[in-house]
């Protein structure tokens, strides 16, 4: 992850920040352990990367 990583979210929320995502993503796993994430596609074209899926969580 980048330091200045980006993350939109379903409704385009944007979070910026490497630290701030990595204890965001901590928080997640860990009330969500067995969350994953199934792509059907991706795609990076120069410094964007789209990729297309589900998530899996029991």
């Amino acid at each position: 992850m980048s330091d200045d990583h980006a993350f939109i979210d379903d409704s385009g929320e944007i979070t910026k920040g490497k630290s701030v995502m990595k204890e965001d993503w901590r928080k997640f796993f860990e009330d969500y352990p067995d969350y994953r994430n199934v792509f059907t596609s991706v795609v990076v074209q120069n410094d964007v990367a789209v990729m297309v899926g589900c998530s899996i969580c029991s």
